[in-house]
């Protein structure tokens, strides 16, 4: 492009060029009228002040310098003829011996400018026209060299105020130069497209040297590592690895807003399907978090749809799936699952069975003689008995029925099914079943610990009963406890006193960090009622119940205290554990309090021993006086 050249290409070419064809030379380059006036004497102030470039002094005539009488105009003159011949040295003397004449003017100021440009003393240059400046703010040559001294080194934004502000002027005077005003706004852009390129490298190096300070900062500080992850974005740091830690730990600390924001970016700026599915598990994390199931399911949906192969999100997503009553989208999470254990497996063959028409169930319960004939209508209690049984059967229930009850009729069906026989539960057959495996699941639990009075308490993890009022397993707990059968090591019920997780997980909650990590290391929250009513119940004083062993924590809001006590076994003591007790069975029995005696009954009137409760005269009772 025209005048795109560098800013005075004038003084870098050979002196001896006659003419120099730029924008540069044209922009500096004296009116014709002028020069041809200055030919007659080029040696007078104002044709002196006017010959700037090669062409003006080939033009006006070489200036006669000795026949100046006035000795600062005339080293003046010896200063533009000596730079005129490219005698550099000579030049500047001669121009600082004028200065020290005429401190003021802002020509001598311009050509000692000019004279440091050449020679690529560009910090000189930009001081001299600084000077001129100083003594003439609108100097058309001395704004347009500035900005040249500013782009040579490096400072674009000062280039650019002061080719601005040229502009500005020529803008505003009475007869614009359009030519000129061409060659200032070629000029501005070329200077702005520079100025944008140095900022950009600027902050890619701010960024690299921001991410290697954060990979030093350890993972639990997480604020250090949330303002560290703000100043990296705000250098332009778009790489996967910044996006995404950052967008965890705004989760983490409750920042929502800005996590998605932050993952927006991952999906706008093209990244591979791989880390795409990375940014949508962690948007469908914090739609969890906030409550938003239906929100969480669309994100596991794009996910799937681009290979998402995660198996605590695969079995996440199937949960979500099987609970939005898409049994036939759960079990396709669950088959993507490339290695799959024992409880994948029972329960892809759970989720094959739920995804069953209404009329192959139908068909099936007419079979087994939970329905009569001519049944034409599957309700939700039936599909729920269809569900349980296949569930026996998958346990060997139709071969245990078979052995143990051998002779009784009407337990079992036999039917040809793809060249063989199968035999089937009938009601009356599931219902023995019923009853039998009812008795090993309590067996079950008793040796996990948990008292008979309390097995018959326990809920699935989705906050069903285990067994009903006549001590038989429900249809879901025997779900539950067929599951808990494939991995014993896996905790499968709620205790009494233990919340849902769908229920503990509120989203009010989620919002304010300091429950968040309560909830992750065991502990529930319990209401200000309750913990006065421990306090009543255990005589124990505060000061004992907030410390170490019983560890009960409070935060304080611009409202109230929350209370929270720790419920998980292997994440909480002793101590905190009988306390979640008594919260447990206060809630059972519907906040009735505990009998107010404290003396156990003696023997043949002897007196009885005393009964203390968890404390005794402010502090943990340890069993003596």
């Amino acid at each position: 492009m025209k005048g795109i050249l560098s800013l005075f290409i004038l003084f870098y070419a050979p002196l001896k060029a006659a003419y120099f064809d730029s924008d540069d030379s044209k922009f500096l380059s004296s009116p014709e009228k002028t020069v041809e006036y200055c030919s007659k004497d080029s040696s007078s102030k104002s044709c002196l002040n006017s010959i700037v470039t090669k062409k003006d002094f080939l033009l006006s005539g070489e200036p006669n310098c000795e026949k100046i009488k006035e000795e600062g105009w005339r080293f003046f003159c010896l200063c533009k003829k000596n730079r005129n011949s490219g005698k550099y040295s000579q030049a500047l003397d001669n121009c600082k011996k004028a200065l020290l004449k005429d401190p003021a003017n802002e020509n001598i100021h311009l050509e000692i400018g000019i004279i440091y440009l050449i020679n690529s003393s560009y910090s000189k240059a930009a001081e001299n026209f600084d000077a001129a400046l100083a003594a003439d703010p609108y100097m058309e040559h001395a704004l347009y060299l500035s900005a040249a001294a500013y782009e040579r080194i490096g400072d674009y934004k000062k280039a650019y105020k002061f080719i601005s502000y040229l502009e500005k002027t020529l803008n505003s005077s009475k007869t614009k130069n359009e030519t000129k005003l061409r060659i200032i706004r070629n000029k501005k852009a070329l200077i702005k497209e520079k100025e944008e390129k140095e900022e950009k490298k600027k902050k890619k190096n701010m960024a690299l040297s921001c991410k290697e300070e954060y990979l030093k900062i350890p993972s639990h500080e997480e604020e250090k590592l949330y303002e560290k992850g703000k100043t990296c974005l705000s250098y332009g740091d778009r790489t996967d690895f910044i996006l995404l830690s950052h967008a965890r730990i705004c989760s983490k600390l409750g920042k929502y807003e800005e996590a998605r924001n932050t993952l927006n970016l991952i999906e706008k700026f093209g990244y591979s399907n791989a880390k795409k599915n990375e940014a949508l598990l962690v948007s469908a994390e914090l739609y969890l978090k906030e409550g938003q199931n239906t929100a969480a399911i669309k994100e596991l949906d794009k996910a799937f749809e681009r290979g998402m192969d995660n198996p605590f999100w695969l079995i996440k997503y199937s949960k979500l799936a099987e609970e939005n009553q898409d049994p036939l989208k759960a079990l396709k999470a669950l088959e993507a699952i490339k290695e799959k254990d024992e409880t994948v497996k029972a329960r892809i063959e759970y989720l094959k069975d739920k995804a069953l028409s209404d009329d192959l169930i139908l068909s099936e319960l007419i079979l087994r003689q939970v329905l009569p004939e001519g049944t034409s209508f599957l309700g939700p209690y039936e599909k729920k008995i269809f569900l349980s049984i296949r569930a026996a059967e998958r346990n060997g229930a139709a071969d245990y029925i078979r052995k143990k009850y051998m002779g009784f009729a009407g337990l079992l069906t036999e039917n040809m099914e793809n060249g063989e026989f199968v035999r089937k539960l009938t009601l009356k057959g599931f219902n023995l079943y019923m009853r039998d495996i009812s008795q090993k699941a309590v067996r079950f639990f008793e040796k996990k610990g948990i008292s008979l009075n309390e097995v018959f308490k326990l809920r699935t993890l989705s906050g069903e009963n285990y067994f009903d009022k006549t001590g038989k397993l429900t249809d879901e707990g025997l779900i539950a406890y067929l599951e808990s059968l494939t991995d014993e090591n896996k905790k499968n019920w709620l205790r009494s006193y233990e919340t849902p997780p769908s229920q503990a997980e509120k989203p009010k909650e989620q919002n304010d960090p300091a429950i968040q990590s309560l909830l992750s290391k065991g502990y529930m929250e319990i209401s200000e009622g309750e913990y006065l009513w421990l306090m009543k119940e255990t005589e124990c004083p505060d000061t004992v119940l907030i410390s170490a062993p019983c560890d009960i924590k409070t935060i304080k809001n611009e409202r109230n205290i929350k209370y929270f006590i720790c419920y998980k076994e292997g994440l909480c003591s002793k101590e905190a554990l009988i306390l979640s007790g008594y919260i447990g069975s206060y809630r059972q029995d519907g906040g009735k309090q505990f009998s107010e005696k404290q003396t156990n009954s003696g023997f043949f009137g002897s007196p009885g021993s005393i009964k203390r409760k968890f404390c005794h005269k402010g502090r943990i009772w340890n069993g003596l006086d």
